[in-house]
């Protein structure tokens, strides 16, 4: 028998079938509202992204625990927002499509995290998932830069979220299979996960591997067949033209939210609600925050869309880097 929610959200084991199914359903429609959950002392800092006014508040945090530092990074690091208690680099990601014209305000602010405040960067959402496998998940985000920021602060490119699967596991999956360009797509993150130390052969919580999943892809692409073959004769032969590094190890560990079905031929179908739902909560949270601003003066450096244009789908499936 299958546990409650309450209980899903409490464990920390891999999970499967059924429960798999409950939290997927779950996080496929719980979502982040910025009005509703960034109210608290450092939530309202994100919106205009100002980097000193987070260093303000970090210090004043600091000198609350009496000039221990690494207390006020524990205290940030633990802080969780909305239903599917997002951490901070997590948050940090999300605002860099909800508010794309302050992107790089946001990059500072996770920098100074990262080398001055020493945040920990392997916090999990819910589902275990850090803020390194969003930003290479490409659903909706591929976010090299970001990315790169993470797994140099020491992010596990491997780590497994409470699915069993790991970063490659979404990315593999392609949800339009006879789509060239989205083949493309996952390719160039595939390469990105490769060329980091990921690996292949970790199984999820129903026993499928990435490259079971890109096995099952070669009948209507050999996109990603082409990434594996390329990197891997790269690294044999010592040739790797990435970043050089190798995997660290495997964390078993937890995320789940945003995942999408697995390729039709090797497991059960989703209902649709469960497919992409990254990209649909991003929009809704998008709208929000764009219906709110529109009636109050721009924020310092804030680029406005054009006229007709909408960010969500921007963001969504045609549009995706």
């Amino acid at each position: 028998m299958s546990r409650p929610l309450g209980q899903l959200f409490a464990s920390s084991d891999i999970l499967s079938g059924e429960e798999a199914m409950k939290m997927r359903n779950y996080c496929s429609t719980a979502y982040m509202d910025p009005d509703r959950d960034l109210k608290d002392s450092y939530g309202i800092l994100f919106e205009d992204g100002n980097l000193t006014a987070f260093q303000e508040h970090f210090q004043s945090r600091v000198q609350h625990f009496e000039g221990r530092q690494y207390e006020a990074a524990q205290e940030l690091f633990k802080v969780k927002w909305g239903p599917t208690r997002i951490p901070v680099y997590v948050v940090l990601l999300a605002f860099t499509s909800i508010n794309p014209g302050l992107r790089y305000y946001y990059i500072a602010i996770a920098e100074w995290l990262v080398d001055t405040a020493k945040v920990p960067v392997d916090g999990t959402d819910i589902s275990g998932t850090t803020a390194l496998m969003h930003s290479i998940s490409q659903k909706p985000y591929f976010d090299p830069e970001f990315a790169q920021l993470m797994f140099d602060a020491g992010a596990d490119i491997n780590r497994r979220d409470r699915f069993g699967g790991i970063a490659a596991h979404d990315i593999t999956t392609v949800q339009l299979l006879y789509d060239h360009v989205a083949h493309e797509k996952a390719g160039r993150a595939l390469q990105w996960f490769l060329e980091h130390g990921g690996t292949l052969d970790i199984e999820d919580g129903d026993g499928i591997s990435v490259r079971r999943i890109i096995a099952s892809l070669e009948g209507t692409d050999r996109t990603l067949k082409g990434v594996v073959d390329r990197v891997e004769q790269q690294q044999s032969g010592g040739s790797n033209t990435g970043s050089g590094v190798t995997a660290r190890p495997t964390a078993r560990n937890s995320p789940c939210p945003w995942q999408e079905e697995r390729a039709l031929s090797i497991t059960k179908q989703f209902p649709r609600e469960c497919h992409d739902p990254d990209a649909r909560l991003t929009n809704l949270m998008i709208r929000k925050f764009h219906s709110r601003k529109r009636n109050r003066p721009a924020s310092p450096g804030t680029s406005a869309l054009p006229k007709g244009v909408d960010l969500g789908q921007m963001l969504l499936g045609k549009t995706r880097k």
